[in-house]
């Protein structure tokens, strides 16, 4: 069974902090995943990404859905 790249997604929790989050994009680089993802939900995700990729210096940083 042939695999491709993993991916990580977090749902920031309510009060996380942007320590948290460069942790946890940090932790995805580091464990290996080809790319880390932010759902729109308790956080604005766009900046939540832009923390992450700030955070990280090989791992693709994203979004699931950004309502504008």
């Amino acid at each position: 069974m042939a695999t491709g790249p993993i991916g990580a997604a977090v749902i920031p929790g309510a009060g996380w902090r942007a320590a948290d989050v460069r942790e946890v994009a940090r932790a995805a680089e580091d464990a290996g995943f080809a790319a880390v993802l932010s759902a729109e939900v308790n956080s604005d995700t766009l900046t939540t990404a832009q923390v992450m990729g700030g955070a990280t210096s090989r791992v693709r940083v994203g979004t699931w859905v950004a309502d504008i």
